[in-house]
């Protein structure tokens, strides 16, 4: 879904790297129910912009 390698998403994952907006871009598009909170941090249930959290103490998980 992206270029960039997997090495790359690994450092991300850990917090060794910051994220870039090109990795941020390729997580919306996966992830549309979470675009709020990966921008923000803040979620709005209501209007379906949720997090994993969210979802894992709703019995939800991702869509």
């Amino acid at each position: 879904m992206s270029n960039t390698d997997h090495s790359r998403w690994l450092n991300v994952s850990k917090g060794a790297v910051r994220v870039s907006s090109e990795e941020i871009d390729v997580l919306v598009s996966v992830f549309p129910q979470y675009a709020l909170w990966i921008a923000s941090g803040q979620t709005i249930p209501e209007s379906g912009q949720t997090s994993p959290e969210f979802d894992a103490a709703n019995g939800e998980g991702s869509k």
